[in-house]
């Protein structure tokens, strides 16, 4: 049996970006020994045509997360396990899942293998929270101000509790990457810390980038006037039919938030680099870096649509709420 990776995320590290690159190159990886299956998805039911996926781990996340029967997911383990080749399961779910859902996992896993290990990115908290952000809009109906989110129970910097609860199940099979430190490099920093690395060139293929501001703006009033599905539909349609090398441009953080931010997570390092549930790893290998760009310039950009013919931000939006009756585009971008 060949060693098996359990790539955990986690949240808004380049997960999507790795996973793309594990589908678009699947054949190729399979030929140096890499096994990433991408059928599953479809299999069970989920249908990523036009939206962003969530790895191929996503079926057994949500097997644990309904604590289905045994049988199914031994099911699963032999489809996503390939015992000649290297075989990598990516969800960045998985560390959501409970305590009592992570044993369970990690029993199972054990039944077939030994050799595993599980793979997880984190990244600085401010960084984090303006990510997390975006992504919230994007995905989850948010349309208050940053000023606003920051001081909500969503703006959680997660990784901390989730550390402790995976260094409790896995202990030291628990690997953990700074996101910060390989941003620029996520794809290739990946799969040198395989078992067996292998070289690749990263293409420039878009996966889940930040918003432009006139984006962010627009999406937050769909969400407040017409409610988060078509925010959803419009994201996934921005995000999967930007222009090349495109990159999002940052909320913009004022003098006052960024104080706040600073003294919420400004000695978030410190704590509990003793504490005995949490992996000296997990400390040692977060750098402080909170260097994020404060400017978040409105600029004008078009797409290109399924046609490659180049439409307007405007444009897109009429054609995507044309099937609501009277109602009046131009509010949304006031």
């Amino acid at each position: 049996m060949s060693k098996v990776y359990l790539h955990f995320g986690g949240r808004k590290t380049g997960s999507t970006a790795i996973q793309n690159y594990l589908s678009d190159h699947h054949d190729e990886l399979f030929k140096s020994g890499i096994f990433y299956n991408l059928l599953i998805l479809e299999e069970c039911g989920f249908d990523y045509t036009n939206s962003i996926q969530s790895g191929n781990g996503l079926p057994l996340y949500r097997a644990y997360l309904e604590e289905l029967d045994d049988s199914y997911i031994e099911e699963l383990y032999s489809k996503l396990i390939e015992p000649t080749h290297i075989s990598i399961i990516s969800s960045e779910m998985f560390p959501e899942l409970s305590l009592e859902s992570m044993i369970r996992l990690k029993i199972d896993i054990e039944k077939i293998t030994t050799d595993y290990e599980i793979i997880f990115y984190i990244r600085n908290p401010i960084q984090y929270i303006l990510s997390a952000y975006d992504q919230d809009i994007k995905r989850s109906g948010e349309y208050r101000s940053f000023s606003d989110y920051i001081r909500s129970s969503e703006s959680e910097w997660p990784y901390p509790e989730q550390a402790k609860n995976l260094y409790r199940v896995f202990g030291r099979r628990l690997q953990y990457y700074n996101y910060d430190s390989n941003k620029s490099k996520i794809i290739e920093h990946f799969f040198e810390n395989l078992s067996s690395p292998i070289s690749i060139t990263p293409d420039n293929r878009i996966s889940n980038r930040s918003l432009l501001a006139n984006e962010r703006n627009l999406l937050r009033n769909i969400n407040q006037t017409i409610g988060p599905e078509k925010a959803i539909e419009l994201s996934d349609y921005l995000i999967l039919h930007s222009v090349e090398n495109i990159k999002g441009s940052p909320e913009f953080i004022t003098a006052r938030d960024m104080t706040y931010l600073f003294k919420r997570f400004g000695r978030v390092t410190t704590h509990g680099r003793y504490h005995p549930n949490y992996p000296p790893a997990f400390f040692s290998c977060f750098a402080v870096n909170y260097s994020p760009n404060p400017l978040g310039n409105d600029i004008e950009t078009t797409y290109l649509n399924k046609d490659r013919d180049v439409v307007n931000l405007k444009e897109i939006t009429k054609e995507l709420l044309s099937d609501i009756d009277d109602f009046d585009v131009d509010i949304l971008f006031e």
